[in-house]
């Protein structure tokens, strides 16, 4: 009995590496929590794991755009902060409401065959700032409801967030650093805004949690850094050759 809980416990810290690291990455990490869970032959253990794995990297991109956060923060009543914040709040309502009106027709996707399809189409998308030199660095108010609209495609397991966003961006003509920075500031209240949705399905609790928690929160920390280097030194086709990669192994 020993063994079999401890063998659990090192797939779902396995499972908390894995989310962690590809939640910024974008290579999809909704697709490869599908993809691991089929290869490790288990399930998650329920909205505790996923919920604590979640606040962990929402944790890694707190303190990764800690100094932004905190100038936004000092500068909360002024204007040019204040229309910031509206457009990331902009930039959330559109997948904020599918998502809930709709979680049961995306869940149906949550397959490896569908996985590996979404994943070419996630190779295909990173191509795409290859041929782009956005120089804007300021948010308009049609890039965050394109953007919004944008990152509903997001919800398909295996399509990333993080290349969604930044693609988008990047097509809307705005810098790839800017466009980074936003696709996180976007991250920030889905994130806790449906981590607070999960709370209120929470049954169970473990000590385990603390370190699916922190696990990811560290490997979200080392994707952000790995996704801006590769992102502004104009190299996302690694991604997407990897993408395309795995999904042919999957196929």
């Amino acid at each position: 009995m020993i063994m079999v809980i401890t063998m659990e416990i090192i797939k779902l810290i396995v499972l908390a590496i894995i989310q962690g690291l590809t939640e910024p990455l974008p290579i999809s990490s909704s697709g490869h929590l599908v993809i691991f869970q089929e290869l490790l032959n288990m399930e998650l253990p329920g909205f505790a794991f996923e919920l604590f794995v979640n606040f962990g990297s929402l944790l890694g991109v707190i303190i990764f755009f800690w100094a932004d956060l905190e100038g936004y923060l000092k500068s909360i009543k002024e204007k040019e902060t204040l229309l910031y914040s509206s457009k990331v709040l902009i930039g959330i309502i559109p997948v904020g409401v599918i998502g809930l009106l709709f979680s049961d027709f995306f869940e149906q996707f949550k397959s490896s065959n569908y996985v590996a399809m979404f994943l070419i189409f996630t190779a295909l998308l990173l191509l795409i700032p290859r041929f782009v030199n956005g120089r804007r660095t300021n948010i308009a108010w049609l890039d965050s409801i394109y953007i919004g609209f944008a990152q509903i495609i997001a919800l398909l397991p295996g399509v990333s967030r993080s290349a969604v966003t930044t693609v988008s961006g990047v097509s809307r003509g705005i810098t790839k650093e800017e466009a980074f920075k936003y696709s996180f500031m976007l991250y920030i209240p889905i994130s806790f805004l449906s981590g607070l949705y999960s709370l209120t399905k929470l049954s169970d609790l473990s000590l385990m949690y603390i370190v699916y928690f922190l696990v990811s929160a560290v490997m979200t920390f080392i994707g952000l850094k790995i996704f801006r280097r590769v992102f502004l030194s104009d190299k996302l086709y690694y991604f997407s050759i990897y993408c395309i990669l795995l999904a042919v192994l999957i196929l």
